[in-house]
């Protein structure tokens, strides 16, 4: 597994103060992320439609990522989505925002992933026709300016003609089709993470409510069940195999390293759970390497 910049920065939050560049950092991808789920919603409910979500294709000088890929009998489509909220202009090639910050056209980002998508699969754009989708996916996002002599784009109330466009993908050729992109789908985001790893010791270790995001020190047990705990501090009722886990996790990707189980034992701390508990959550849900005497757990 490798660690994307907003899984690093969730591991983080409860655990330290972010500082401005990790705040603007964590509500910019979620942001973005957002508008992909509100996207991802509206192609849901295209019938038998076949789509990639998040393709990333690394090679040198020719990397890129595309928001979806949508496969249908006559044409494979590349979706790029933008979350801008609140109105925009389109002028001089260049979109502004109400604020006039500008920002840059996105049809020449979508030209290049276009360009980086057929140099890996060449023999598609001889099958297909491969064409690139512009989508703004908040429902406060209003334009104004003639964007359809830059290409093709859909605003949030046009998310219902889908049904027109991405119907029919699911064949058994398409679906094979959709193995071979997927099998060149790589991870760049460790690559280019873009916040500096803290060390360990700027962190705090424990368990942490998933709802409060406050670090459990003392962990009452739930009377109806001894698999729960109470958050000392929302009272919220969680299940303790959940909650290690998720501790372990959060040290895996802020260490950015495999870890001990000694390790993983002063991250939970003295807070009631017992050494078993924690060795039957790394060796259940965790990867290992090393001898009996030096294992380290990954993901």
């Amino acid at each position: 597994m490798t660690t994307n910049t907003l899984e690093y920065l969730q591991a983080l939050e409860g655990r330290c103060q972010l500082s401005d560049t990790e705040q603007a950092q964590f509500n910019q991808i979620t942001k973005g992320q957002e508008g992909e789920t509100l996207l991802a919603t509206a192609l849901d409910n295209v019938p038998d439609i076949n789509y990639i979500a998040d393709l990333q294709l690394g090679e040198k000088y020719h990397e890129t990522q595309i928001d979806f890929v949508v496969l249908t009998p006559q044409s494979i489509f590349l979706i790029e989505n933008k979350h801008y909220q609140s109105s925009y202009q389109f002028t001089d090639g260049h979109l502004y925002s109400r604020n006039h910050k500008r920002v840059d056209n996105p049809f020449l980002q979508m030209h290049d992933a276009r360009e980086c998508f057929m140099h890996h699969f060449p023999e598609l754009s001889h099958q297909f026709k491969i064409m690139s989708i512009l989508t703004f996916s908040h429902p406060q996002f209003s334009l104004r300016g003639d964007l359809s002599a830059q290409g093709t784009y859909f605003l949030p109330n046009e998310f219902h003609q889908f049904k027109h466009l991405f119907s029919y993908g699911k064949t058994p050729k398409l679906l094979f089709i959709k193995k071979q992109i997927l099998s060149k789908n790589t991870n760049l985001e460790e690559k280019y993470m873009t916040v500096k790893r803290r060390p360990l010791h700027e962190v705090a270790s424990g368990i942490k409510c998933p709802h409060c995001k406050k670090i459990i020190l003392e962990c009452g047990t739930d009377i109806s069940s001894s698999n729960y705990i109470v958050c000392s501090y929302c009272h919220s009722s969680l299940k303790k195999s959940a909650l290690i886990y998720a501790a372990l996790k959060d040290l895996y990707l802020i260490k950015g390293e495999p870890i001990t189980s000694r390790e993983a034992r002063h991250w939970i701390g003295d807070v009631g759970i017992s050494r078993h508990s924690i060795y039957t959550i790394l060796k259940k849900n965790f990867k290992s390497k090393g001898d009996k005497f030096y294992i380290h757990y990954f993901l």
